[in-house]
């Protein structure tokens, strides 16, 4: 995925959890909602020392208020580090996901010519669940709360990658291009520090004024060999029109050749529409 796609499902991420950065709920830690298991997975953790299968995500993450959990890996030494960084936070989000794309990858589940909504469809769920539940819910197994919560980050994902590859897209395309409205800005940029610029652009994306994430498209059913995407439509109930019976025939309007045109084209409608519902 490219960045602007990661930095789209992440923000939709952090709208949906609507989290601070030092907050801890049972859907996980800070903004973005970063599972204890995940820092087991990035070597975060001294292994070995919670049964993540069967501990809940509250339980794991008080037993993360011990620094003696933390192995000091990327200058992480305890949990206090990672709830006072929104940065921290958000580069952990980043390998997780290339850590699933990478286990995903080992299992066949993900090819590597998967479109980019495909796989941001997959790789977003890592914020929520680990690459062996998500290789589960593309199989049709798993546990059945864990495929829910699977399932509505990818939908979100999916929105996200939409927005993405959209509107977005071209404000982007925009802002970053030398030959673009604001031109120069990239060589005034060089190769300073991008965080306040990608926390800009996080910040804007989390706050476009759309509807939460329900999508007609069901992202991945089935064993994967080719990743098909099933278009869901539901039935609209569009209750019958009334339309009034019009007398075309006796119409009449004053003599205003100024308005002869306007006045045919809408009579011309009124018929075309009166014909296809009668």
């Amino acid at each position: 995925m490219n960045k602007s796609i990661i930095t789209s499902v992440m923000s939709q991420q952090a709208k949906t959890l609507n989290q601070t950065i030092d907050q801890v709920t049972s859907k996980g830690m800070g903004k973005f909602g970063i599972l204890p298991s995940s820092l087991a997975d990035l070597g975060i953790l001294k292994p070995g020392l919670i049964d993540f299968a069967s501990t809940s995500v509250e339980k794991a993450t008080e037993l993360l208020k011990d620094p003696a959990m933390f192995v000091g890996k990327d200058g992480i030494n305890s949990l206090a580090d990672i709830l006072s960084s929104e940065k921290l936070q958000g580069d952990l989000v980043e390998k997780g996901m290339d850590y699933a794309n990478n286990i995903l990858q080992e299992t066949g589940i993900l090819t590597g010519v998967e479109s980019a909504f495909d796989t941001a469809t997959m790789l977003g769920s890592s914020m929520v669940a680990a690459p062996e539940a998500i290789a589960g819910w593309v199989n049709g197994a798993g546990d059945a709360a864990m495929n829910a919560a699977i399932e509505s980050v990818g939908k979100a994902s999916q929105f996200a990658t939409n927005l993405a590859e959209g509107p977005a897209k071209e404000v982007l395309d925009a802002v970053t291009s030398a030959s673009g409205p604001i031109k120069g800005i990239t060589d005034a940029i060089g190769n300073s520090d991008m965080s306040s610029i990608d926390s800009a652009v996080d910040s804007a994306l989390s706050n476009i004024k759309v509807p939460s994430a329900d999508f007609l498209r069901k992202s991945i059913i089935g064993k994967v060999t080719g990743i098909t995407d099933v278009l869901e439509i539901p039935k609209l109930d569009i209750p019958e029109l009334d339309i009034p019976k019009l007398d075309l025939a006796n119409l009449e309007f004053p003599d205003i050749p100024i308005l002869d045109s306007a006045v045919d084209s809408v009579l011309d409608n009124i018929k075309s529409i009166k014909g296809k519902i009668s």
